[in-house]
């Protein structure tokens, strides 16, 4: 799954992968950069179902932003 967003600035953020029942199953960090950003992550270890992914800033020198998007992993989906 793709994970596109534009950043204001270039640096750290979190990624995370959290089920309905707030279980974390996915996280790591990664650099984002200034515009547009497109971060594959790889879903193929996790069942069938509703996810959240949610982005946070990791670089502390820099604005915090969070911000999270709701997928279904289906059969047929990757």
């Amino acid at each position: 799954i793709n994970c596109g967003f534009s950043a204001e600035y270039k640096g750290q953020i979190e990624i995370s992968v959290i089920d309905i029942t707030q279980k974390e199953l996915i996280r790591y960090r990664t650099e984002m950069v200034e515009g547009q950003n497109r971060i594959p992550i790889s879903i193929e270890s996790i069942p069938n179902g509703v996810y959240f992914i949610k982005l946070k800033s990791a670089d502390y020198s820099k604005p915090y932003f969070e911000m999270s998007s709701k997928f279904i992993k289906g059969k047929g989906v990757k």
